[in-house]
């Protein structure tokens, strides 16, 4: 993934397809319009899974609440494809859940439920759902809440690293000859008789304006979409707004074992997740309707306090603030309803649409439905617009080029899985541009514990800077742009031990 080649190319190239936006959304229209035999390129202006996917709950799955929504499709079709996540991907795995019943009408209920799950899940099942006795429940999650405790139910999903799985994908199309590149932005359209033919981009590494070539652009931008929109149309009416889902992370030592906890009923009707991710335990998530689309979105101390509370309710582990290493949101870019609806009501299926000018929006869908997304936007595409059917290609995902080496070297503190090796082999080989590029998405070490990031970041910023060649100036502007991007990971608590 060399810049400079990216850039000549971006320049010099007529495209099929230019997708703005390097997410989940951005890349599942990247690898359908690659296997529909498109040119095709991708621009981002920030880092890949800079917003929305790199903050999930790192879970690939068919959505156990939206089946009790009656949202079948959704389902059935996130199930198949998180069979083909756990065959094609690495940085996935296979995660078992165990969900606590404290009645025998609960039990008869989840059962059923999740019996309905694992028939929709056919050939693609991961194993099937099972009760489990309440001596062997305590067994397996030794802090569950014992009063009342008739047993649990365990079934099968998958987990995934986000931020990792996008870069392998960047990385797979790259070595396809297919451009994708980050810090490009959008920043207006070339147009001909009122239609779209190009993107107007701005190379924030390299401070240079350029155009590209492209009879269709997609817009796969989430939760900026209305931004996007208002660049062609500076009238149009917004069609997303945004939904905050937070978390909290914690030592795993607070809830042992493998197997990851559901919480069926929250206090306003949700499920929860406890689920033990990269030597942490990560708890989540919440659905807030939200105004602001913020860069880095922080948790409400009222969501930090829902998650503790609905925690504490169905464990003996009795966590507060104190022992949080970290929190982080995600902003959900959901359609808007032509009905007034809560946010944890609104659908999660995605929707293309297409603006005067022709250019194409993806709107709302999930992580674990992605390539359904893009492959859904390509087809609209076809049928929309004059493309002739070409020849179909098959993208083979990486997975092991690149894969940086082991050297059993320290890791960066006592319960990180990183070291410093990681570290130099992300600012080395995989496009790092900033402090946040290298703790965040490369290495996940922001997310996992905010203390340990903002300790090392001066470290990191030296490396950063030799690899760049930049100053001292900008040393110490990264640290202090770093900083002030770590504190929406941490609550009042962290701070003072900061």
């Amino acid at each position: 993934m060399i810049r400079s080649t990216i850039i000549k190319r971006l320049k010099e190239n007529k495209f099929d397809i230019c997708i703005i936006g390097g997410g989940a959304s951005g890349f599942g229209c990247a690898i359908a319009a690659f296997e529909a035999g498109l040119k095709v390129c991708l621009i981002d202006k920030y880092d890949f899974g800079k917003m929305t996917s790199s903050r999930s709950t790192k879970l690939i799955h068919g959505g156990v609440r939206y089946l009790a929504q009656g949202r079948i499709k959704l389902v059935r079709e996130a199930l198949k494809e998180r069979k083909f996540f756990l065959e094609n991907f690495r940085n996935t795995k296979r995660q078992s859940f165990l969900l606590p019943c404290y009645s025998w009408k609960d039990v008869f209920k989840y059962r059923v439920g999740l019996g309905f799950y694992d028939i929709l899940s056919g050939r693609y099942s991961l194993g099937p759902s099972r009760f489990i006795s309440r001596k062997r429940a305590i067994t397996l999650f030794p802090q569950v809440e014992t009063k009342g405790l008739k047993g649990a139910i365990e079934y099968f999903d998958g987990q995934f690293d986000d931020a990792r799985l996008l870069l392998d994908i960047a990385k797979s199309l790259d070595h396809c000859n297919v451009p994708v590149i980050s810090y490009v932005e959008a920043n207006g359209f070339v147009k001909s008789n009122g239609k779209i033919v190009g993107v107007h981009c701005f190379d924030s590494v390299n401070d240079q304006s350029f155009e590209i070539s492209a009879a269709v652009v997609i817009n796969a931008t989430g939760v900026l979409t209305n931004e996007v929109l208002k660049l062609d149309d500076p009238n149009a009416k917004a069609k997303i707004y945004p939904s905050r889902g937070s978390h909290i992370v914690i030592e795993r030592s607070h809830f042992k074992g493998d197997h990851a906890l559901l919480v069926p009923e929250t206090t306003d009707g949700r499920v929860l997740f406890a689920i033990p991710w990269q030597n942490k335990l990560i708890i989540g998530t919440t659905d807030q309707k939200t105004e602001s689309i913020d860069l880095d979105p922080k948790p409400t101390k009222e969501e930090i306090d829902f998650i503790i509370n609905n925690f504490n309710l169905y464990t003996k582990s009795n966590i507060d603030y104190i022992d949080i290493l970290s929190v982080f949101s995600g902003l959900r870019p959901l359609a808007i309803p032509e009905e007034k609806k809560a946010a944890k009501d609104i659908s999660r299926n995605h929707k293309i649409s297409m603006s005067e000018s022709g250019l194409v929006h993806l709107i709302g869908g999930k992580w674990t439905t992605f390539r359904q997304m893009g492959e859904d936007t390509i087809s609209f595409v076809f049928k929309n617009k004059a493309f002739k059917e070409k020849q179909n290609k098959k993208l083979i995902f990486i997975q092991s080029n690149y894969e940086k080496p082991s050297t059993g070297a320290k890791p960066l503190n006592e319960t990180s899985i990183y070291t410093w090796d990681d570290i130099r082999f992300a600012i080395e080989h995989e496009q790092c541009y900033t402090i946040e590029d290298v703790l965040a998405r490369r290495t996940r070490v922001l997310f996992h514990d905010v203390i340990l990031a903002k300790s090392i970041a001066k470290e990191v910023a030296k490396l950063l800077s030799k690899k760049r060649n930049k100053d001292d100036v900008w040393v110490q502007d990264s640290i202090q742009e770093f900083f002030e991007i770590a504190s929406n990971y941490t609550t009042c608590h962290l701070k003072e031990r900061l």
